[in-house]
């Protein structure tokens, strides 16, 4: 199997660095690349067209959702992760809409960052521990229940019925009515943890 081809963007050298050692040691990824800034994501991103860009939301020179749309103007195949350290709701919709396919907080387990790139990778969406199919249904999971029915997300009413009809609901963890509950793992690693 070819392992996913991955670039890391975040301006803390420290976390990059961390988090390059637990993607290498699993064989099903390979860090082909690390940017400390917005603009030497994207340089990256062209001369190496990864597969992933894990991408920090805050970064100097250019900031992460800059970073999406321009590759998304460009259309490029690498699709992106955001890494963000807080849980501001407007910026990570602003993220999806622009085009990023997946939102892992740092705070979250590796195990968790792991699911999102195989997700991503596979065509879903991610959005903190959840995959799902199309982006209205990550769109959902962001909202509050009392906003559901008022905030469209810039969503045409067929988009909002087809996420309707996928059985997809904050309520029920991002899964379908019918999927059943994931094992959780008894010990987990936290992207926060990788820095120490």
């Amino acid at each position: 199997m070819t392992p996913v081809r991955i670039v890391i963007a975040d301006d803390h050298r420290i976390f990059r660095s961390g988090l390059k050692g637990l993607l290498d040691a699993d064989p099903e990824f390979r860090v082909v690349g690390e940017a400390s800034d917005g603009v030497e994501a994207e340089v990256l991103v062209e001369s190496l067209a990864p597969d992933i860009l894990l991408l920090d939301l805050r970064m100097p020179r250019r900031n992460g959702i800059a970073v999406v749309e321009s590759l998304a103007r460009e259309a490029r195949i690498t699709r992106t992760i955001i890494l963000t350290a807080g849980i501001d709701t407007t910026e990570i919709v602003d993220a999806l809409r622009a085009g990023a396919r997946g939102v892992v907080f740092k705070a979250s387990a590796i195990e968790q960052l792991f699911d999102g790139i195989r997700a991503v990778s596979a065509g879903q969406y991610w959005v903190g521990r959840v995959a799902v199919s199309s982006l209205g249904s990550a769109l959902e999971l962001l909202a509050p229940a009392t906003e559901l029915s008022k905030n469209t997300f810039g969503l045409t009413p067929r988009e909002i019925d087809s996420t309707s009809a996928s059985g997809v609901s904050p309520w029920n963890g991002g899964r379908p009515a019918s999927a059943s509950k994931s094992k959780t793992p008894t010990a987990y690693r936290s992207l926060a943890g990788v820095a120490i």
